[in-house]
């Protein structure tokens, strides 16, 4: 995870965080908000997922986005761009060797035969690697600055679909939420 605060908001804490990722299908955006708010949840911070305030019906100016958080009383708006891209994709043969030694124990003649075979089937076997990024930016409500950024990026092996990016997801909005909460951004609650 790597972040940095803009000078004017060292120190600053949020109580109560808006979270809205962007750019996916409707499917895809409640699943991965609900992780992410859950994440801030288990931590002991408030969060809301920002397909509630915001359901995706139409195209919300950033002057509605302002009124709705102010009038909810909510001081940050998390927002989360979250991006995969295939590092490593290729189809190899399965190779398989085997090695077998005989020995002849013969008291006149000692005879050592190792006969090793290489076959390659048709099988293929395929090596997938995966980086999955997560790009965050608060927004401080009342001022409507950014006042913190972030990135994060883990690694997946294998054919992966949206659960296992979930997981993924879930380890990602944990690192946010400590970095969050060890730059003194976050209020705790109990």
């Amino acid at each position: 995870m790597t972040s940095y605060t803009h000078p004017d908001y060292f120190g600053k804490t949020y109580q109560k965080v808006c979270v809205l990722v962007e750019g996916r299908t409707l499917a895809e955006r409640k699943f991965y908000e609900k992780i992410i708010v859950s994440s801030f949840r288990d931590y002991g911070t408030f969060a809301t997922e920002g397909s509630i305030l915001f359901p995706p019906l139409e195209e919300w100016s950033e002057e509605y986005y302002n009124t709705v958080l102010n009038k909810n009383g909510y001081d940050a708006f998390l927002l989360v761009t979250l991006s995969e891209e295939v590092v490593r994709d290729e189809l190899i043969p399965k190779v398989v060797t085997n090695t077998q030694t005989k020995v002849d124990n013969d008291t006149t003649k000692k005879n050592t035969k190792t006969t090793t075979s290489v076959s390659t089937h048709k099988e293929m076997q395929r090596i997938l690697e995966i980086e999955m990024q997560m790009q965050m930016k608060i927004i401080d409500v009342k001022n409507n600055q950014l006042s913190w950024q972030g990135e994060s990026v883990k690694y997946m092996d294998g054919e992966v679909g949206m659960y296992q990016f979930g997981n993924r997801i879930s380890y990602l909005a944990d690192d946010l939420v400590l970095d969050l909460q060890n730059k003194k951004h976050l209020m705790i609650y109990d």
